[in-house]
């Protein structure tokens, strides 16, 4: 039977009416966890609930609904034989025996009344090609894992139920939220996965947090609790009580009497104003859902990963020569630059090891070559400030350049911020560089500057398409200054574009490009001589000691591929910042 092994039975405000969640580990050895059963089926007349264990002949007493919480196998019923594994729903009528071999570990709930006869005698998420992945609820990313196998409306999937819905569902991030007690349904998450740092955060004084002006701010910090999850814990969550799953765990969410439509009430705007209403520090926060296009990062001290929602966009690499980005992922997660020279794929071409998925470099500074030469480094300056955000987030640190033979060369400060919207993810760069005691001097050479060298699909060589603002393709681009240029190609993922903006603040704007049909596109104000043959000593950049000179470059990174007409519209909006 049951063993508590971790419980929260404090009683809630009126709002609530019931006990709190309530979280039991089921295993062959535990004892009974009578509370979670008497609460639940005084809350739900007509249902009963048990937890069997080692079971080889299964036999109800009323209908029920059986979940398979351990063994693999084959289940036979009257009329029926099947293979059965962790995940998989049995729906057994009253009196009709089945046979599990080997033994299972089961959950089982007994209903008021039969379900439909026409349904499955076992329903299989992983295996019945009727159930597919529908985001929402728990998992609302594109590749989320979610198989809904019973539902309340039809349109949701195959099998329809108004007595207890399931879906099986990773739940990465899901958002903050309640089921009202009048309306609204018990639910349960029953734990098949667990990786470390799975956790539910659970809120049960519901009513303090929609309405915290009574709280101090020591209490309004306590709102929210904590419930590691491991594989085979049951949680009880009754009707008010606040939830959230995070950290990918696989669960059977279970709700009886059904996962009614509309009674999902949301709580993260909520728990947003407690935070700011106390100014609880990041800290002290009380932790939110952030949404689906939230920017967010992960510093190490070797990369900092910048992720929208819970997917990974771009990684910032921090342990070569200078700071590069890669991978490069755009909405469907297909990846937009070439793996090398960090990873071999086949279909790459291995050549331009200094060709390094996204980087700012230019061969001839001050007379060294950071373009080529590993000698000649970009160093990072102390700590990296990030600020995350619904939509746009901000990454910025301060940064050395160091020639070949140790001096630097000048100092800057590098920032990004990374976006999303409708179909693309992008990159707003920003670099200001200061000249050192010598000055700068940006010699006139084709090895530069703002580069990506693109995926193998999309470069113009195998079948992609490179185009300009002005309408030039594939060779014709090369050397030509324009607003901007895109490359596009089809991605396993589906059709996919990069495009690269100049902004009109930066030097000899419209810039030159360094564009290749191999897959190399770069902005380059500095190769004059290269692309319009004028002498080399006419066309060099000089700074002065202490003065600076500012770059500015959009790249997006679009799932689909955008018309001109859609890039000048976004080339004008990236003008205007």
């Amino acid at each position: 039977m049951w063993r508590a092994a971790t419980a929260f039975f404090a009683l809630t405000s009126t709002l609530i009416g019931c006990q709190g969640a309530t979280v039991a580990h089921l295993n062959a050895s535990s004892n009974s966890a009578d509370s979670i059963i008497s609460h639940f089926e005084s809350a739900n007349p007509g249902y009963r609930l048990s937890w069997e264990t080692g079971v080889s002949t299964l036999k109800v007493s009323q209908p029920s609904v059986v979940f398979v919480q351990s063994g693999e196998g084959t289940a036979k019923g009257n009329r029926w034989t099947s293979p059965f594994g962790i995940g998989d729903l049995l729906r057994a009528p009253e009196d009709e025996k089945i046979i599990l071999d080997p033994p299972a570990d089961l959950l089982i709930f007994g209903l008021p009344t039969p379900l439909d006869p026409e349904l499955p005698a076992i329903i299989r998420p992983d295996w019945d090609g009727k159930i597919t992945d529908t985001p929402g609820g728990c998992a609302a990313e594109e590749d989320a894992y979610r198989r809904i196998l019973l539902t309340w409306q039809a349109s949701k999937g195959p099998y329809l139920s108004h007595q207890i819905n399931a879906h099986r569902v990773r739940i990465r991030d899901s958002f903050t939220h309640y089921h009202p007690v009048n309306g609204g349904f018990d639910e349960f998450y029953l734990v098949q996965e667990a990786p470390p740092g799975a956790r539910l955060i659970v809120g049960e004084n519901l009513q303090d947090i929609l309405e915290p002006s009574r709280l101090t701010k020591e209490e309004a910090k306590q709102l929210l609790k904590e419930i590691p999850l491991k594989k085979g814990d049951l949680v009880y969550l009754p009707r008010g009580v606040a939830h959230r799953g995070v950290g990918g765990a696989v669960v059977q969410v279970i709700t009886v009497p059904g996962f009614v439509p509309g009674a999902e009430i949301p709580l993260d705007d909520a728990i947003r104003k407690i935070n700011k209403q106390f100014e609880l520090d990041p800290n002290e926060a009380l932790p939110n859902h952030q949404g689906n296009s939230f920017i967010n990062f992960q510093v190490s001290d070797k990369k900092v990963d910048i992720r929208v929602g819970q997917n990974l966009f771009t990684s910032l690499r921090l342990d070569g020569r200078d700071p590069v980005l890669w991978p490069v992922l755009n909405p469907a997660g297909g990846a937009m630059t070439r793996s090398f020279p960090f990873a071999n794929v086949d279909g790459e071409n291995r050549d331009h090891s200094h060709h390094r998925s996204i980087w700012f470099a230019h061969g001839d500074t001050n007379g060294n070559d950071f373009w080529h030469n590993p000698a000649a480094q970009v160093q990072l300056d102390g700590p990296i400030a990030t600020t995350e955000g619904d939509g746009r987030g901000i990454l910025q640190f301060q940064e050395s350049w160091v020639g070949e033979s140790g001096e630097t060369i000048c100092r800057g400060i590098r920032r990004i911020e990374p976006f999303t919207g409708s179909g693309f993810h992008g990159l707003d760069f920003d670099l200001t560089l200061v000249a050192g005691e010598s000055g700068l001097l940006f010699g006139d050479t084709k090895e530069g500057t703002m580069a990506i060298r693109v995926a193998a699909p999309i470069k113009a060589d195998a079948g992609g398409e490179l185009i300009d603002s002005e309408g030039r393709k594939a060779k014709e681009v090369w050397g030509k200054r324009a607003k901007w240029v895109a490359a596009s190609g089809e991605l396993p993922t589906g059709p996919s574009a990069i495009v690269v903006m100049d902004h009109p603040s930066n030097l000899r704007h419209p810039t030159y490009w360094h564009a290749r049909t191999y897959g190399l596109v770069a902005a380059n104000p500095f190769g004059v001589s290269d692309f319009e043959g004028k002498a080399r000593s006419t066309t060099e950049t000089r700074i002065e000691p202490g003065k600076s000179i500012r770059f500015r470059y959009r790249m997006m990174f679009f799932s689909g591929a955008p018309t001109p007409k859609t890039l000048n519209r976004l080339f004008e909006d990236f003008a205007a910042r």
